[in-house]
């Protein structure tokens, strides 16, 4: 805590005391620890330069695009059930800070428990709302009701046996550290702002991480969760996608082997979301558990008009407009899905109101400019 604290003030204080005329600026040296100090549960991600694919078609050479990111912190794991239900219960138990409306809170409707559970529980959801043209808009409060549908694993597959899922996958202890499954987009976002003003704490210290800087929590963007999946990628790595497997040739993945093989990689469903190795930025699941969802509307051209720097197409689609305007990116491939869908380079999409039993999501914060060792020595030389 105290070299994130030391950091922070350093990067975001000491311009203030450069910038008077009789200043002496000095050299900016590279930041030699061995490890950059990071939120509790996430991995630092370096900024750098990416190609992204936008298009699906093997020989569409215009769905490529070369993006510039800035560095982030991204979650190690999806999100689990344990975490997700503290939001909800924060909420539930009228503790929620980060509004002074007291109908955020919970109004629990009874229902049957053999149908899986109910309730209502809201939360105020505040982001600028952009017009169909992207160059206008303003702020909006929504106000969402973030309780998971605990009924998608029946919908999703309704000739399936899933009652032991309905009923206790999301409340039942044992699938603590399982991934949230039945979160919309909204829902998902929801949770990111709130954890903006209720950051997770630390598990020993107990304290409150980066509050005091008030960085955002949000979704991933699409290009931010492909860079944090893959890492540096170049167009004669499109396509080379293979599923990862271990020096005995195990499977790494969850996923769907062939028809009717779901249990060859270990599990029929969702796994504890430290399954498997890690990649080697240290993120768990990036392919195969549980597709996840990114911050960008889906759009086949959005190569040819997204920035090259920070890339997101974000809209937010009303309930009444047309299913088309509220596709949303989601990445990664889920436990049902065969290898192609896992593939870093393959783009899906689901509405945005529609929860299922194989979509999570993960968050990301922003993270500060480093000057890395290795980004010094491009031009810069380090004493």
């Amino acid at each position: 805590m105290k070299y994130i604290i030391l950091l922070l003030n350093i990067l975001l204080i000491a311009p203030v005391f450069c910038s008077g005329q009789d200043s002496k600026i000095s050299r900016v040296r590279a930041y030699n620890r061995k490890k950059i100090p990071t939120p509790p549960g996430m991995v630092y991600i370096p900024g750098g330069t990416i190609v992204i694919r936008y298009n699906n078609e093997k020989g569409d050479s215009g769905g490529f695009k070369q993006v510039s990111l800035s560095p982030f912190f991204i979650d190690e794991t999806e999100v689990t059930n344990k975490e997700y239900r503290r939001f909800v219960d924060n909420l539930k138990n009228n503790k929620d800070t980060t509004s002074k409306n007291k109908n955020v809170h919970a109004v629990t409707q009874n229902v049957h428990y053999d149908t899986g559970r109910a309730e209502i529980v809201k939360y105020p959801l505040t982001y600028f709302k952009r017009t169909a043209d992207g160059k206008t808009g303003e702020y909006v409060t929504e106000m969402i009701n973030v309780y998971p549908d605990t009924k998608v694993w029946a919908t999703d597959f309704p000739n399936s046996q899933t009652d032991m899922l309905v009923k206790e996958y999301f409340t039942n202890p044992l699938f603590d550290d399982y991934p949230v499954v039945g979160i919309t987009w909204k829902q998902a976002r929801a949770y990111a702002s709130w954890r903006s003003n209720n950051s997770m704490p630390h598990k020993k210290k107990r304290k409150r991480y980066l509050l005091d800087y008030d960085l955002p929590c949000t979704l991933p963007t699409e290009a931010q969760w492909v860079c944090a999946a893959e890492g540096e990628m170049r167009l004669s790595k499109i396509d080379s996608f293979r599923v990862p497997r271990d020096n005995k040739g195990r499977l790494l993945a969850n996923f769907k082997q062939s028809e009717g093989d779901y249990t060859a990689d270990g599990s029929s469903y969702t796994m504890h979301v430290k399954s498997y190795a890690p990649n080697r930025y240290g993120l768990y699941n990036m392919y195969g558990n549980v597709a996840e969802w990114t911050l960008d509307a889906y759009n086949e051209s959005a190569w040819a008009f997204v920035h090259d720097q920070n890339p997101v197409l974000l809209y937010d689609a009303d309930a009444n407009e047309p299913p088309i305007m509220k596709r949303k990116v989601v990445r990664g491939g889920s436990w049902k899905d065969n290898a192609q869908a896992l593939s870093p380079y393959n783009r899906n999409y689901e509405q945005q109101d529609a929860p299922h039993s194989y979509i999570g999501f993960r968050c990301v914060i922003p993270a500060p400019e480093i000057l890395t060792k290795k980004v010094a020595s491009r031009n810069t030389k380090s004493k």
